[in-house]
């Protein structure tokens, strides 16, 4: 009745994780990764095939523009923190197609430097406090 969950390695800790999962059940390390485009096929209908078929798989992959743009440039990342799940659909319609990917571990919050870390002020908070304690001081002083 209950149906077998496909799983793989995590990366972190290499015990089984199913592959729809986001977080590791085990360590709690991120599962998602990016797959980025290894090879494109030359030819201008193969790279629309890919493009329109990798735009019908739905959120989180890119629009069928931002997909023919992707698929144009080699070694291009065409979607970003994903399940493994999500990208092992990608690389079969890539490979289906003549296209070859592969997927790397996606950085997590990597380019967000004022976002508040659990339990914490945001940095520009606690940079402004400061300088204002500063100048109070040093206006004190003088």
């Amino acid at each position: 009745m209950s149906e077998e969950t496909e799983r793989g390695p995590c990366p972190r800790c290499g015990k089984p994780a199913p592959l729809a999962a986001r977080v590791c059940p085990h360590c709690k390390g991120n599962l998602l990764v990016d797959v980025s485009l290894d090879h494109a096929p030359a030819e201008g209908r193969t790279r629309y095939q890919i493009a329109r078929g990798l735009s019908s798989l739905g959120p989180p992959a890119p629009s069928f523009a931002a997909a023919q743009q992707a698929v144009a440039i080699p070694h291009s990342v065409l979607v970003t923190g994903v399940t493994r799940d999500f990208a092992k659909k990608v690389l079969d319609l890539l490979e289906e197609h003549g296209g070859r990917g592969r997927t790397t571990v996606a950085v997590a919050d990597a380019g967000r430097p004022n976002e508040a870390p659990v339990g914490g002020l945001p940095k520009f908070v606690v940079v402004s406090v400061l300088l204002l304690v500063a100048g109070f001081g040093l206006y004190g002083w003088t």
